[in-house]
């Protein structure tokens, strides 16, 4: 089950990687294009990856697949993702 979760989260990890999942959430989430307005959809969809991600961990541990969190490569990721924001 840990391989599979692992495969999950490879792709999960593309996802978030790509522009056109973030891109149209910041601009949905702002309401507009302009830089203020990007910035707070920035921050925004940051705190929704965040919470997500707390979440999904949440769920797979009381799956029973204790200590994701600490396998998984997608914490490090987000902390990246929220650095840039």
């Amino acid at each position: 089950m840990q391989e599979y979760v692992d495969d999950t989260e490879h792709v999960m990890l593309g996802i978030l990687g790509s522009p056109e999942l973030p891109e149209p959430l910041i601009v949905i989430s702002c309401g507009g294009l302009s830089q203020e307005q990007v910035r707070a959809g920035r921050i925004a969809v940051s705190k929704f990856i965040r919470l997500a991600t707390r979440e999904y961990f949440e769920r797979l541990e009381a799956a029973g697949l204790e200590g994701r969190a600490r396998r998984s490569r997608i914490p490090a990721i987000i902390d990246r993702i929220h650095v840039a924001a």
